[in-house]
């Protein structure tokens, strides 16, 4: 295992110690220990596991240092409780990834939805909420006593969420299928592809992408698992324009399987929002003249075609649509030719 993975147990009773110590240690340094709290840590098996939930352990090089359990509240409805990551290791992503790991296990049981209740005295807990999905509710009456929110996240909903460096190899793998699935038939020479993949999406070189305060990641997630991702340059000039303030839309990759979730959609949201957080006057991408999907889906969302370009991988050139939407009121500034405008 390596340094800084994080593994995802199911439960065994020799995590029992390892439930109750670090549960008990965020309740009692936020609130006060309920009944409730008492009859779930020290009985887990009776109170969760018997009643047709489960219990999620997040490992860091060999020691526990997160839990989440599912607590059946009806057949479809279930309580996502005693969700936790240890106080040194907060604030790296790993509450992330066992949110994730928790929403993932609930689509495999078949669970509709998943509700859970908290407090707005934990500055870390409702904003990780929010962005995996979750949405406040009316709390009813006989909850817990600290809590003075409810949220709810419907199953089978996209959330998109901004990549971090330990999501390079997430999305090396996302782009690695995206690609080769939608572009292989193009390439007349396999060793061009495969060397192009190798050197792209190499994880190494995504980290130090996405570690760049240039470049925004964003992934798209079903039901805990990853499935696409869009990568954005935030300040990034094309010599077709005059504007100072351009945004590249770089690559945008979806699992073929996932085509038809609104996925896509989220992600476009997710870059238009980034754009905007910019000022920029214009998202500008390219595009193979071929892949006439993807053109009528930039279409869709204000993208016109307004020049073109020859890219080369190893031994092929492929000619690409450079594309633009405007996002600033007033008239673009362009310095192409008359030849490249009416392409």
């Amino acid at each position: 295992m390596k340094r800084n993975d994080l593994v995802i147990l199911d439960w065994d009773p020799k995590y029992r110690t390892s439930f109750s110590e670090l549960n008990l240690g965020w309740l009692n340094h936020y609130f006060r220990i309920e009944p409730i709290d008492e009859f779930v840590l020290f009985n887990p098996e009776e109170a969760i596991l018997l009643n047709g939930g489960t219990i999620l352990l997040a490992e860091l090089n060999g020691e526990i240092i997160g839990t989440a359990a599912l607590r059946k509240q009806s057949p479809e409805i279930f309580e996502l409780t005693k969700m936790t990551i240890r106080e040194d290791h907060r604030g790296k992503g790993f509450g992330e990834q066992l949110c994730l790991a928790v929403i993932s296990k609930a689509r495999e049981m078949n669970i509709r939805k998943l509700v859970l209740y908290s407090s707005t005295r934990l500055p870390e807990a409702i904003p990780l909420y929010h962005k995996l999905g979750f949405r406040q509710i009316e709390k009813e009456e006989g909850a817990y006593a600290r809590c003075d929110i409810k949220m709810e996240l419907v199953i089978d909903s996209v959330m998109v969420l901004p990549g971090r460096i330990l999501h390079a190899r997430l999305i090396s793998q996302i782009g690695r299928k995206s690609f080769a699935d939608t572009f292989a038939k193009y390439f007349v020479v396999q060793a061009d592809l495969d060397n192009y993949l190798d050197y792209t999406f190499d994880p190494s070189r995504i980290a130090a992408s996405i570690a760049k305060p240039n470049n925004s990641y964003f992934l798209a997630y079903l039901n805990g698992h990853a499935i696409g991702f869009i990568k954005l340059k935030k300040r990034s000039g094309n010599k077709l324009w005059y504007e100072e303030s351009q945004t590249e839309l770089q690559k945008i990759y979806l699992l073929a399987a996932y085509h038809r979730t609104g996925a896509a959609d989220e992600l476009m949201k997710a870059c238009f929002t980034t754009a905007e957080s910019v000022k920029s006057s214009l998202i500008w991408l390219d595009v193979i003249i071929e892949n006439e999907r993807a053109i009528r889906f930039y279409q869709k969302y204000g993208f016109s075609r307004a020049g073109h370009h020859e890219f080369r991988i190893g031994s092929q050139v492929f000619l690409y649509h450079i594309m633009v939407k405007q996002m600033a009121p007033g008239k673009l500034r362009r310095t192409f030719t008359s030849e490249m405008q009416h392409e």
